[in-house]
């Protein structure tokens, strides 16, 4: 009999991006998915797991709300991050307005572009 393991949420170093290097492949080499309140850049890699980085400007807000508006963006990939396409490497850029939704909205704009662009597998 085999068991099923338990789906692991946590957000570890692995599944960030934190390198400069890699932001500007990705904005510079990756695909691009404009969502009203958000710009997805993707690109997948040979191997490793899933990654996010996040990039809010001063224009979205001060310093509290742009925080606020990361936190909002690693909880939605934190949450679904079993269920995107392996090795895939993925740069949220927050325009103005994103800080003014709730996490139910953020979740629903970033998981309706997730699915056109057939990056994630939920129902």
């Amino acid at each position: 009999m085999q068991t099923k393991q338990p789906l692991d949420f946590r957000f570890p170093k692995d599944c960030r991006i934190r390198k400069h290097n890699i932001y500007q492949l990705l904005f510079r080499k990756g695909r691009r998915i404009a969502l009203p309140h958000f710009i997805i850049y993707y690109t997948i890699r040979d191997d490793g797991p899933a990654r996010l980085g996040t990039t809010v400007s001063r224009k979205v807000g001060n310093a509290v709300v742009r925080n606020h508006c990361k936190r909002q963006l690693k909880e939605f990939f934190r949450s679904i991050r079993h269920a995107v396409l392996p090795s895939l490497d993925l740069s949220i850029l927050a325009r103005p307005g994103a800080a003014q939704l709730t996490t139910q909205q953020v979740r629903q704009e970033l998981l309706e572009g997730l699915r056109h662009a057939a990056l994630v597998n939920l129902p």
